[in-house]
């Protein structure tokens, strides 16, 4: 049996019965590792490398992107449970959060239209609340605090833990962002 065969073989019987890949457990080591030593549960075709090919096939499927502009294509089947959207896009079903999926626009508005100011502090703050490790992550990443209007000075002599200070702060209107705002963006930047 030829290459082509066994993969159009290997897609007839994939097409009849239910094949279910878990995609968080899926990824590209697992894959690299089952490419190495193919699961006994897909040799069924002796010589044919149905493996190869349900591989393959998963491979292109997680390395798909999707675009926003991908939701207006989408054909919307109906409403599961009051709190999800069944929506079709090509041949593969969505299941959509709905309470996420406001949420993320509520967000996305707000982030175009909150105007975000820096105030420069009298006295700068030092940051010695922090292990050295948050330290670090926070001197690594401090493009990330610039964009959402923290000004921090590194001091690299000074000793670990008394290393970093806040220059400025955001607010926005009557908000003002002070220690808490900067762990939060921390915290964001950990997840």
């Amino acid at each position: 049996m030829t290459d082509e065969e066994c993969a159009n073989e290997s897609k007839k019987c994939i097409s009849s019965s239910p094949l279910i890949i878990d995609l968080q457990k899926l990824s590209v080591s697992n894959i690299n590792k089952l490419k190495q030593k193919p699961h006994p549960k897909y040799s069924f075709f002796g010589n044919c490398n149905v493996e190869q090919t349900i591989l393959q096939e998963a491979e292109e499927a997680l390395s798909q992107n999707f675009n926003k502009s991908n939701f207006n294509r989408m054909e919307i089947i109906g409403q599961y449970n009051l709190g999800f959207i069944l929506a079709k896009l090509d041949n593969h079903l969505f299941i959509i959060d709905q309470h996420a999926a406001d949420e993320k626009h509520t967000f996305e508005d707000l982030q175009k239209t909150t105007l975000i100011n820096t105030q420069k502090l009298i006295q700068p703050i030092l940051l010695d609340q922090i292990c050295v490790d948050e330290e670090l992550i926070i001197m690594n990443h401090l493009e990330i605090f610039v964009q959402n209007g923290f000004q921090i000075d590194c001091d690299s002599n000074a000793p670990p833990t008394k290393r970093l200070k806040i220059l400025s702060r955001p607010f926005s209107k009557d908000t003002e962002f002070g220690i808490q705002g900067l762990f939060f963006l921390f915290f964001l930047k950990l997840i």
